[in-house]
């Protein structure tokens, strides 16, 4: 898997899991589906970042996210 392909599925996982222990939280739940997701997300991003030649900035993120979009749905 490409070092930006595991970013942008990374922070999804990781904002997915964000909206999933609200919900668990609210309806009186587990939250571990919100957990699993978040390490998932977590060991996905440090895959990336481990991979990549370089380093990645803040600023570089919107622009990897629309070239991995732009490459694997257009």
């Amino acid at each position: 898997m490409e070092p930006d392909l595991a970013l942008v599925i990374g922070l999804f996982f990781i904002g997915l899991s964000i909206l999933l222990t609200i919900s668990a939280l609210t309806a009186s739940r587990s939250a571990a589906a919100g957990i699993f997701a978040f390490i998932t997300g977590t060991l996905l991003v440090g895959f990336a970042f481990v991979n990549v030649h370089g380093s990645y900035s803040i600023a570089e993120i919107p622009q990897i996210l629309m070239s991995v979009v732009s490459r694997y749905l257009m």
